[in-house]
C-alpha cells in the first residue's frame, strides 16, 4: 500500500495524538526538559522529552557591508568541540527581548556593525522533533562599524572574518561552513532570495554584491557593446543562480551601461540611455 498522498498539505490538520500529562524533569537559564506522555489514535500510551525554550526565538544575523562582505564569526562550541565560522547571532535575556533587538545587539557585539537598515527575512524550526526552538533570520545593511565585545571564556578573543558572497557559498560547499541558521542565510542570499530586501534598503536600488558585479563586469568588457556588457556582467555575478545573475546584469546595464543603450532594454523609472555613475 502506497503512502503517498495528493492532499493539500495543512500543518494545523488534527493531531494523531493526545497530550495526557508533563513534567518538568529539568530547569536551566534558558531551556527547560519537559517530559511528556501522550497516546496514539492506536491507544498505545508513549512518553518523550522535549526541550522548552525560555527566552523565544534565537536570530541570526546575515549583513553585508557597503564594498559587498558579509562578517562571519569564528566561535569555540563546547558541545561540538570545535570551532565554526557562522553569521552573528544568539539569544535574549528574557521573554520579553524582541528579535529584531536581539538581531541589532548580537551584530554589534559580535562582529562589530551597526546596521542602518535590518530586517527579517525568514524564521526557521531548529529542532522540531525535540525542541520548541525557533530562529529568526535578519538580513542587515548600511552598517557602521563599532567595537565588538568579548563572546566569553569559551571564546577569549573573536575572530571576525569578512568574506565575499562568493566565497561564503564555497566556504557551504566544501562543508567549512556547518552551522544550520548559517548555510540557510547564506543559500538564500546565494539564490537571489533576500535581492528585494536588499534594493528596498539600498538608495543605489541594488545590494551591495551586485553593484561589485556590474562594476567589475564593465571593466572587463571595456567596450561600448551592449552585448559583450551583457555578458561580463552576468558573467562576473559569479555561481549565483540564473535568475539573480540576469537581474544583475539588467540592473548593471541600466544603471551604467556605456551608451548607446540598446533598445529593447527597458528601465522601469529610469531613462533609457544612462551615462556612467
Amino acid at each position: 500500500m502506497s503512502s503517498t498522498t495528493h492532499r493539500r498539505f495543512d500543518p494545523w490538520r488534527t493531531a494523531p495524538v493526545q497530550e495526557m500529562s508533563r513534567r518538568e524533569i529539568l530547569q536551566t537559564h534558558c531551556f527547560n526538559i519537559d517530559q511528556v506522555a501522550f497516546d496514539s489514535l492506536a491507544g498505545e500510551p508513549f512518553e518523550r522529552d522535549f526541550i522548552h525554550v525560555k527566552h523565544g526565538d534565537t536570530v541570526g544575523v546575515l549583513a553585508v557591508t557597503d564594498d559587498g562582505r558579509i562578517p562571519l564569526v569564528e566561535q569555540y562550541r563546547l558541545s561540538a568541540h570545535r570551532w565554526t565560522l557562522e553569521i552573528p547571532g544568539g539569544h535574549g535575556s528574557s521573554h520579553l527581548d524582541r528579535p529584531l533587538d536581539i538581531a541589532r545587539r548580537k551584530l554589534e557585539e559580535e562582529a562589530g556593525f551597526q546596521a542602518g537598515d535590518i530586517k527579517q527575512f525568514l524564521r526557521i524550526m531548529d529542532m522540531p522533533g525535540y525542541s520548541t526552538q525557533y530562529t529568526s533570520l535578519f538580513y542587515a545593511t548600511n552598517l557602521t562599524a563599532t567595537q565588538a565585545s568579548d563572546f566569553g571564556p569559551e571564546t577569549p578573543r573573536p575572530a571576525l572574518r569578512l568574506v565575499t558572497p562568493e566565497e561564503a557559498y564555497q566556504m557551504v560547499l566544501n562543508g567549512t561552513i556547518l552551522d544550520a541558521k548559517s548555510l540557510v542565510a547564506l543559500l538564500s542570499l546565494h539564490n537571489g532570495l533576500l535581492d528585494h530586501y536588499a534594493a528596498e534598503g539600498n538608495s543605489n536600488g541594488a545590494p551591495p554584491y551586485r553593484r561589485i558585479a556590474c562594476h567589475s563586469g564593465l571593466r572587463r568588457a571595456g567596450t561600448p557593446n551592449v552585448a559583450i556588457a551583457i555578458a561580463h556582467c552576468f558573467s562576473n555575478a559569479g555561481g549565483r543562480s540564473s535568475s539573480s545573475r540576469r537581474m544583475t546584469a539588467h540592473w548593471c546595464l541600466c544603471r551604467y551601461a556605456m551608451p548607446p543603450v540598446s533598445s529593447d532594454i527597458r528601465c522601469p523609472g529610469m531613462a533609457q540611455t544612462i551615462t556612467p555613475g
